[in-house]
C-alpha cells in the first residue's frame, strides 16, 4: 500500500554514507543546535521532548530529571525525583505530564511548580504521551504492549491492545483525529482509531525500530534512534528522509547532509515550523556519563522560498520558484493554500498591490477547487477597485460552495442589490 521514495532507499542501503552537496534538495530544511546555558546530564539514554504554547521546551533524560528550556536556551530543572523519565506532554492547562518508565506511573508538574503523583497504577512501562482534543492523555505501555487512556482524575483505563504492538513507544494525534504510534521493537507505525482499533499505517526500515513521533501541517516526523536519522511521512504513508546521513555526529547545516547522534524525543514548535529533537553526546545504552543536546530542524516553508526568490529576481523568479516548490515530489504534497493567503495579505497591508495579486493568483491557480483561495483573490481585486474581476471570483466561490456567506455578501455589495 505504501511506497518508499528512491532517496530513502538509497540512504537506508548506505549508498552513499553522506549525500553529496549537489544532491541536496533546492528547498532544504536546516539542522541546528539549540545553545543551552547549562548541561543536560544523562547516562547513555534519553527521554521525551515536548513544547508548550509559549515555546518552552521540555526534555527528559530517562533517569530522574526533567528540564524546561526557554526559547533563548535558559535551562530550569523542574524535578530530579523521577524514575525513568520517558515520554512527556503538556495539557491544556499548561501542566506537564511525565511518564516514569520504571515506576509505571505518571508524574504531574503544575505550571506553578508543584510536583505530584498523577497516575499511580494501571500502567506497564509507560513511554509516549499524547493529549487529545478532549484534554485526556493517551499513553503507550511499551512493556505491556497496550495503550491506556487517562481520566482527568488520573485513572488509567484500557484503550487499545493488539498483537501489532511491539513496545509502543511514541504517540501523536494526526490530522484525522486518530492516534499514530511508533513501535520501538520493529519498524511499524500503527494507526489507532478513536474506538481503539489498531491497524498498520507505514513501515520505516533502517535501524532497529522507531523512537518518537510528532505531527504538523499534514506530515508526521519520526526519530530513528539507531539509524541516526529523522524521516518525514505524508498522511498517505509515503516516507522521505528529513535529516541525518545515518553516520553519527553533531554537525549542523542542510538537514540531509548534517548529522545526528541517537535522536529520540521530538516535538513541534507552536508555529509548526521548527522541530526540537534530543540527541546524545556519549555512548548509547551504556551507563557512562553522557549529556543531551537539543537539535532543531528549521522546516523550509513556501513563504521563505518565495522571499528568497523576490530578493533574487522579482516576480519572474517568484513564479519560477513557486512552480518548482509545488512540483517538488515532497513539498508539493503540502497544502499551502492558507499560508499563501496570509502571505498575500502581508503585501496588501504594505500596499504592495502587484505583489499581493501575484501571490493570490498563484494560489488560486494551484487550488481551483478551494473556495478560500478563490475568495481571497476576489478580495484582492475588490481592494484595488477591480469590481468585475472580484465579481467573477466570488461567483466562482459560490460554484464551489453555494452557502459561502462572505462571497454572497460581497456580490450583493458590488452589484448594489437592495438599492
Amino acid at each position: 500500500m505504501f511506497r518508499f521514495a528512491p532517496l530513502l532507499l538509497a540512504l537506508i542501503a548506505g549508498v552513499p554514507a553522506a549525500l553529496a552537496v549537489d544532491e541536496a534538495p533546492e528547498f532544504a530544511d536546516v539542522l541546528g543546535t539549540l545553545p543551552l546555558d547549562q548541561e543536560l546530564d544523562a547516562r547513555g539514554n534519553l527521554g521525551g521532548v515536548a513544547v508548550d504554547r509559549l515555546g518552552f521546551v521540555y526534555v527528559a533524560n530517562f533517569r530522574d530529571a526533567l528540564w524546561r528550556i526557554s526559547p533563548d536556551g535558559q535551562v530550569t530543572t523542574l524535578t530530579r525525583s523521577l524514575y525513568g523519565s520517558s515520554g512527556v506532554a503538556i495539557d491544556a492547562r499548561g501542566d506537564v505530564l511525565q511518564a516514569n518508565f520504571f515506576g509505571n506511573t505518571i508524574t504531574r508538574i503544575r505550571r506553578t511548580g508543584e510536583v505530584e503523583p498523577f497516575v499511580t497504577e494501571g500502567l506497564n512501562g509507560p513511554v509516549g504521551i499524547a493529549i487529545g482534543p478532549d484534554d485526556l492523555a493517551y499513553v503507550c505501555n511499551c512493556t505491556g504492549n497496550t495503550l491506556s487512556r487517562i481520566t482527568r482524575e488520573g485513572v488509567a483505563e484500557p484503550f487499545a491492545e493488539s498483537d501489532l504492538f511491539a513496545c509502543p513507544n511514541g504517540i501523536s494525534f494526526g490530522g484525522d483525529g486518530a492516534l499514530y504510534v511508533t513501535n520501538f521493537n520493529n519498524h511499524e507505525i500503527l494507526r489507532v482509531t478513536t474506538d481503539g482499533e489498531v491497524g498498520r499505517f507505514a513501515t520505516v526500515p533502517g535501524g532497529a525500530g522507531n523512537a518518537h513521533i510528532a505531527y504538523s501541517k499534514g506530515f508526521f516526523y519520526v526519530t530513528k534512534i539507531i539509524a541516526n536519522r529523522l524521516v518525514k511521512i505524508a498522511e498517505t504513508g509515503e516516507i522521505t528522509p528529513l535529516a541525518g546521513t545515518g553516520q553519527p555526529g553533531h554537525d549542523d547545516g542542510s538537514a540531509l547532509t548534517a548529522s545526528l547522534h541517537r535522536p529520540n524525543g521530538i516535538a513541534v514548535s507552536p508555529a509548526g515550523d521548527l522541530l526540537y529533537v534530543n540527541t546524545l553526546v556519549g555512548e548509547y545504552s551504556k551507563p557512562q556519563r553522557s549529556r543531551i543536546t537539543v537539535r532543531t530542524v528549521e522546516l523550509m516553508t513556501l513563504t521563505e522560498a518565495l522571499e528568497e526568490a523576490w530578493d533574487r529576481g522579482g516576480p519572474d523568479a517568484v513564479r519560477a520558484a513557486y512552480g518548482r516548490y509545488r512540483s517538488d515530489p515532497v513539498r508539493g504534497r503540502e497544502n499551502t493554500a492558507g499560508e499563501m493567503i496570509s502571505y498575500g495579505y502581508s503585501f496588501l497591508r504594505d500596499r504592495k498591490v502587484p505583489e499581493a495579486l501575484l501571490i493570490f493568483g498563484l494560489n488560486a491557480a494551484s487550488y481551483p477547487d478551494n473556495p478560500a483561495a478563490q475568495f481571497h483573490l476576489g478580495e484582492a481585486h475588490r481592494y484595488i477597485g477591480q469590481a468585475d474581476r472580484a465579481i467573477a471570483q466570488y461567483e466562482q466561490v459560490l460554484k464551489l460552495d453555494p452557502e459561502h456567506a462572505a462571497a454572497k455578501s460581497r456580490l450583493s455589495q458590488l452589484r448594489g442589490d437592495g438599492d
